[in-house]
Order: C-alpha cells, then sequence, then structure tokens
C-alpha cells in the first residue's frame, strides 16, 4: 500500500505510512512528519478511525467514514475470493 494522504479542514494534512504490517497515521508538512498520531495500529481501519478522532468536521469524518467502509468491503470480498478459491481446490 502506498501512503494514504488527507488535508482537513483545521489545516492539517494527515498521512497514513504502512509500517512493516502495521499502520501509522502522522500529520505532516513539507512532506516532513510533524508528529505521530497515536501509536502502530494493526490495520488501516484502526489508522482511519483514529484519524477521526482528530479534529475534523462532520463532512471530513463522514468521507473517512466512507473510506472506512470501502477498505472493509473490499477486505470481505477478497476473504470471500480466498474462501471460494480455497474450496474449488479442494474439490478438485
Amino acid at each position: 500500500m502506498k501512503n494514504l494522504t488527507f488535508s482537513v479542514s483545521c489545516g492539517a494534512t494527515l498521512c497514513i505510512l504502512p509500517v512493516f504490517d502495521m499502520y501509522q497515521l502522522v500529520q505532516i508538512e513539507n512532506d516532513q512528519v510533524i508528529q505521530s498520531i497515536g501509536g502502530l495500529y494493526h490495520t488501516i481501519v484502526d489508522a482511519v478511525d483514529a484519524a477521526v478522532d482528530f479534529d475534523l468536521t462532520q463532512k471530513e469524518r463522514s468521507t473517512l467514514d466512507e473510506i472506512r467502509n470501502s477498505v472493509v468491503s473490499t477486505h470481505n470480498e477478497i476473504l470471500d475470493l480466498l474462501k471460494q478459491h480455497s474450496e474449488y481446490l479442494a474439490n478438485l
């Protein structure tokens, strides 16, 4: 995954960075990390949830909820496809 970067109304630019098999939410300025927000998160959904706790407007919260739902939906579809593939291979 590449970095997921977005600007929020309070003037901050937030970025979700992959760190090995975890994710880090940071505030950036001029492509430099200003501060880490929270710790390392096990899933990208957890990092998006941490961004929601940042100083955001309702519209930004809704946008992040849409991103979260999209990630969860994609994750569930991939798991379903892997399960179907596994069942197919088991029946060969």
